[in-house]
């Protein structure tokens, strides 16, 4: 047991032996994960480079003498995005929200906008609160999706009473216009923050940890000609009048254009979200567990996940143009 806090990014192998659990072959682990990956900052670094669970990293967190923070470049920018988008959809929500409750369908709109800007701004407080360090339950995350979907299946259900003709045109507007912007709000936040969210949330600890890469790495893959698929039928169906669906459009359509290339080119377009430093991880985690990274098995549907975003990108522009 060490009886003086150790300096986990300079500490030798015999130091790093001090360390509560920490054996010969942990402590050879270790010293291979700060050659191959970088420095350890926290208890998640640290589970990940001695292949520990997260509790038992947080005990063995207890000697050690922590760097100072460096800024995770990656971490800021989720947290970034999903702020942006909270605030967004705040603005957009809450300032078409109507205060006459005499009317079901008001009723049901304005629910909807505070369940879906309360999932926003709590998953923006989560991202937040991570970048900074803040141990925050995943149980948060979960509350977070369950409100957003919520809103979303209300807001969904009141455009399927508009085309049915049970709501009056002016309402139909709002609430297709609120639906596209959820819908691409949602969608380019899948694309872009997913990769590294799975790499927070999942155990990557043991073979077990390789498993659940190859297992994200293969839905996400796998998901990229749905959303493109998705988010053409989001911006032919519905029609707010403005131009958010054409501007979503041409966002999304850029991110699925590089993704597709990635499986094009037979490389996961999971892996190639991931900033540098989890590429790292998830490299040195293959090789302690002697896996080898499989290459994503679908280069056609990189093939047809492209020719769709360029058939979004000239639906979007065409409707530009033509508004």
């Amino acid at each position: 047991m060490a009886s003086s806090p150790v300096e986990i990014n300079q500490a030798t192998f015999d130091e790093l032996l001090t360390l509560r659990d920490i054996g010969p072959r942990r402590a050879s682990r270790i010293l291979a994960y700060r050659a191959e990956v970088g420095d350890i900052n926290n208890a998640y670094d640290l589970a990940l480079a001695a292949g520990l669970g997260l509790k038992q990293a947080s005990r063995v967190a207890e000697s050690v003498a922590w760097p100072r923070a460096a800024v995770n470049r990656a971490a800021l920018a989720v947290a970034a995005i999903a702020m942006l988008g909270a605030y967004l959809l705040a603005f957009f929500g809450l300032a078409d929200m109507h205060l006459d409750t005499t009317r079901p369908e008001l009723v049901v709109y304005n629910l909807a906008i505070v369940l879906i800007v309360s999932a926003c701004l709590i998953l923006s407080a989560e991202q937040i609160g991570r970048f900074f360090g803040l141990k925050i339950t995943f149980y948060l995350v979960i509350v977070a999706v369950a409100l957003g979907l919520a809103g979303f299946v209300s807001v969904t259900g009141l455009v399927i009473w508009t085309w049915l003709e049970l709501i009056e045109s002016e309402l139909s507007v709002r609430t297709q216009a609120t639906l596209s912007f959820v819908s691409f709000s949602l969608l380019i936040a899948y694309i872009i923050n997913a990769p590294t969210l799975h790499m927070q949330h999942i155990n990557l600890k043991g073979p077990a940890g390789v498993t659940n890469i190859q297992l994200c790495s293969t839905v996400y893959d796998a998901g990229q000609l749905l959303l493109a698929i998705l988010a053409l039928t989001v911006l032919v169906a519905l029609d707010s009048g403005f131009w958010i669906e054409e501007i979503f459009a041409l966002w999304a359509s850029l991110v699925l254009l590089m993704n597709s290339y990635s499986l094009w080119r037979g490389q996961s377009a999971f892996v190639a979200m991931l900033s540098a430093h989890d590429r790292s991880v998830i490299e040195f985690l293959f090789r302690q567990t002697d896996e080898k990274i499989v290459p994503t098995p679908w280069p056609m549907m990189g093939l047809f996940t492209g020719a769709l975003s360029v058939l979004l990108v000239i639906v979007a522009v065409s409707g530009i143009l033509w508004r």
